[in-house]
């Protein structure tokens, strides 16, 4: 993603967000409800899961 990106996660979509360890994220969400279900925002990424991630390159 780059600054003023749009990404649009559809109700129903299981999703993350977050910033890297050095550069902070600031986001605005706009959260449509279609026919009753709307987007389910997960837990936050901790530093160990971040970092085993971008070591595992994925």
């Amino acid at each position: 993603m780059s600054a003023g990106d749009t990404v649009i996660i559809g109700a129903g979509e299981k999703h993350w967000h977050g910033a890297a360890s050095d550069c902070p994220m600031v986001h605005i969400a706009v959260q449509p409800i279609v026919n009753g279900v709307d987007s389910e925002w997960l837990e936050q990424v901790g530093e160990a899961e971040y970092l085993r991630v971008q070591i595992a390159g994925t």
